[in-house]
């Protein structure tokens, strides 16, 4: 029985391979190199910044909740750390974003890092930014913000 399965599944390999490779049978279209993007270019680099944003929400995140956490218990020092953890966050995507704005060929996508950058700087500045984030429910508008500052990039990568 085994013999048989063997000889049957060569058989259809054969015809298979056959009808690929005969004369009056389709021929596969032949491959094509994928064009390789520059790293520098407008898809590349605004790959780069979405990802740049990804890896940036976790630790804000993290740093806006433990600041919450500590205003709900009343610990003042510790929520002004988080703060500080917060604001460094804003400062750290900012200027990850400017050194990828710099390295793009497009300019629309530089002057609207360049742009975004400078809302986000802004923000991080900003002491009612932090203020304003007392509890969790104030959590979507302060993401909010940050999405409108970065706005322009969005914009320019669409």
């Amino acid at each position: 029985m085994r013999k048989l399965l063997v000889v049957a599944a060569t058989a259809v390999a054969a015809a298979t391979l056959a009808a690929c490779t005969s004369a009056g049978g389709a021929q596969p279209a032949p491959w094509e190199s994928p064009v390789a993007q520059s790293s520098s270019s407008k898809i590349a680099v605004c790959t780069q910044i979405r990802d740049a944003f990804a890896d940036a929400m976790g630790p804000l995140g993290n740093a806006l909740g433990k600041m919450i956490g500590s205003r709900t218990a009343g610990d003042d020092d510790d929520a002004d750390a988080a703060g500080d953890q917060v604001v460094d966050q804003l400062k750290s995507l900012s200027k990850s974003l400017k050194d990828l704005g710099a390295g793009a060929d497009d300019t629309g996508v530089q002057q609207a890092v360049t742009t975004a950058t400078a809302n986000i700087d802004k923000l991080a500045a900003d002491p009612e930014f932090l203020s304003d984030v007392k509890d969790l429910d104030d959590v979507p508008a302060a993401i909010g913000k940050l999405s409108t500052a970065a706005q322009p990039i969005t914009q320019a990568c669409s």
